[in-house]
């Protein structure tokens, strides 16, 4: 009778795995994709593109056209003092000049006579151009590069972000699977437990065996059952925190099928993401989130360097504008010498804060660099560990693998033994116990092994399915 129990060990072993493939599966795959759709903090990531549309869109707010209109009137004791009328149209460019068309229409009988018009008024065309500061930059541009950068930013922190919840939502999901072939380990111990505490009862009472080896079979049995017991609370919670990262919409949490089970754990062999690693490292680290959002802050500093120094000029402006009479059969050219022209200057003797503002970028600059090489060189060495990490791992994996199926030849062989005398129920459950304990580390070394590749992804911000 003790001859089947290892082929009852055998087809159970074998069909921990089928078990795990069975009924309501929801693959790697599905579920990834399931986050990634529905998830709330992957919607809010992927609202950011939104978001870099509307900073566009205020961004080039800065060169709207303005349109400006002022009214003033005074009458007293039936007397019209004065009236005015100003309305302006001023559109700035990228240039730094702003053009302008306006028309003014005063009246009344105590105008300052630089007030005075035409009955008809007058319309001005012209523009107004800074000579020094803010000739070859200003605070406009300015805003238009920097909201170029926060685009660029924020696609950078957008793959942050999602690579970060499906490197959660990834380990949530292994541990998942670590825990429900616990389970199935566990099981198929407790089984091949019960059945040789019934078969060693059995030779008991026929007088093949002794009593002791049913008190050693009881003994095993139970610390089989709280094996049980223990992987299935494990499980339990694994499945909870999998039903974390599972919503409808963004809206509506998800539970999981009672039903529901992940797919079998297998290593999968990472030879092929470490051979693409190798072989684009540099463009690979250059892509790294922090490095590019370093990279990126480097950028704005130099944008806000370029304005600083445009404050440390004098500013000096020039207006020219054409007068052409409403009405008039006068074309804008032929009123060259109808003109309004005015010039403005002005600069702080000290000029403190100016130089105060350069200052403190070139030193925020300086910091930043520092920075950079630290980040650069932290984020390769650790990919490097890695990278290490998982070729071991594999090895390791593959070594384990072998140990498994050589001890389940060593359980086999202690079974035909014990079976014809030259044995003894102990040595049987001590080699049952130590196949047991390498299967549950040969799991815990493929967990290892997927996290690692994990973390690789998620360092890389690398695409997952």
């Amino acid at each position: 009778m003790l001859r089947t129990l290892y082929t009852i060990s055998a087809v159970l072993i074998c069909a921990m795995t089928m078990s795990a493939q069975s009924g309501d599966l929801l693959s790697y795959e599905q579920y990834i994709r399931q986050v990634l759709m529905h998830h709330p903090v992957a919607i809010q990531y992927q609202m950011l593109d939104r978001q870099s549309e509307l900073y566009k869109l205020k961004a080039r707010g800065e060169f709207d056209p303005k349109l400006a209109a002022y009214y003033d009137e005074k009458e007293f004791k039936a007397e019209n003092y004065y009236e005015t009328f100003d309305a302006q149209l001023s559109v700035p460019t990228a240039t730094g000049i702003d053009f302008k068309l306006g028309y003014e229409m005063t009246d009344g009988a105590f105008l300052d006579p630089n007030q005075s018009l035409p009955a008809n008024g007058l319309i001005n065309i012209g523009a107004e151009l800074p000579l020094l500061q803010g000739l070859m930059f200003d605070e406009r541009r300015q805003v238009l590069r920097q909201a170029e950068l926060l685009i660029e930013g924020n696609e950078v922190k957008q793959r942050e972000g999602l690579a970060k919840i499906q490197w959660e939502a990834s380990k949530a999901y292994l541990d998942w699977q670590v825990a429900q072939q616990s389970v199935l380990i566990n099981l198929t111990a407790e089984e091949l437990a019960e059945i040789r505490l019934e078969n060693v009862i059995v030779s008991f009472r026929t007088g093949e065996g002794r009593g002791i080896d049913t008190v050693e079979a009881k003994a095993n049995l139970l610390n089989r059952q709280q094996l049980v017991q223990e992987s299935q609370l494990i499980l339990a919670q694994a499945r909870r925190q999998v039903e974390l990262y599972l919503w409808a919409n963004g809206l509506q949490p998800l539970v999981l099928d009672p039903q529901a089970k992940a797919q079998a754990l297998q290593a999968e062999s990472a030879e092929a993401l470490l051979v693409e690693i190798r072989a684009n490292k540099d463009s690979l680290l250059r892509r790294v989130p922090a490095i590019q959002s370093i990279d990126i802050e480097r950028r704005s500093l130099e944008i806000d360097e370029r304005l600083a120094k445009q404050y440390m000029l004098p500013d000096l402006r020039v207006k020219w504008n054409t007068l052409v009479t409403p009405g008039s059969e006068k074309s804008v050219l032929s009123s060259v010498n109808d003109y309004k022209v005015g010039v403005s200057l002005s600069y702080p003797l000290l000029n403190r804060k100016a130089r105060g503002e350069l200052a403190l970028n070139r030193l925020d600059q300086e910091m930043l660099a520092n920075e950079s090489v630290f980040v650069q060189q932290s984020t390769e060495i650790l990919l490097d560990q890695l990278m290490l990490e998982i070729s071991s791992l594999a090895e390791q994996v593959r070594i384990l693998q072998v140990s498994v199926a050589e001890m389940q030849k060593l359980l086999e062989a202690e079974q035909i033994k014990f079976e014809i005398g030259e044995s003894s129920i102990f040595l049987v459950n001590s080699r049952e116990l130590k196949l047991l304990e390498t299967q549950i580390k040969l799991l815990k070394l493929q967990k290892d092994y997927s996290l690692a590749t994990f973390d690789i992804r998620g360092l890389l911000a690398l695409d997952w399915i």
